[in-house]
Order: structure tokens, then sequence, then C-alpha cells
């Protein structure tokens, strides 16, 4: 939770996404900015997916069986094709 607000602070705060120049930072600033936006939309989707989850098997409605991981897990995606499948 705590890297999740990291992440945000840092999207809200950088310039980068608020400017409509592409590039105006060096390249491993890009990197990370990149990275750090895709590990925030990452744990978003987690987040909401989990609460949906979590609701729909405290009421009784579903199995928790029914709620596999929502992307899997990672040590599955050892090639491109599993990554992707």
């Amino acid at each position: 939770m705590v890297l999740f607000q990291v992440g945000q602070l840092y999207v809200w705060y950088n310039p980068a996404y608020s400017s409509t120049v592409i590039g105006t930072q060096g390249y491993i600033t890009q990197a990370i900015n990149a990275a750090v936006f895709i590990g925030v939309t990452y744990w978003t989707l987690n987040a909401m997916y989990f609460a949906a989850a979590a609701g729909s098997v405290a009421i009784g409605l579903n199995d928790p069986r029914v709620w596999p991981d929502l992307f899997g897990a990672w040590g599955d995606s050892y090639t491109v094709r599993r990554f992707w499948g």
C-alpha cells in the first residue's frame, strides 16, 4: 500500500506526466516513469479486483476458487507466449 501511494505521488508531482512534450527527460528517467506508471496501474486494477472478490465471497455469492489472481502468477511468465497468454 505504501508503494502504491508513493507511486501515485510520483506520478502526480512529476512534470513529465503533465507535459505535452515527450522526451523532455533522460532515457533512464523515462524508463523509471514508465515503470512507475505501469506499477500504479497494475496495483489499481488488482485493488479493484480484490475488493470485488472479497465482497462477493463475503456475502456468499461465489467461492474463493471462482476468483483466481487477476494477472496470474509471475513465475508462469518465463516465455513471451506465456506472458501474453
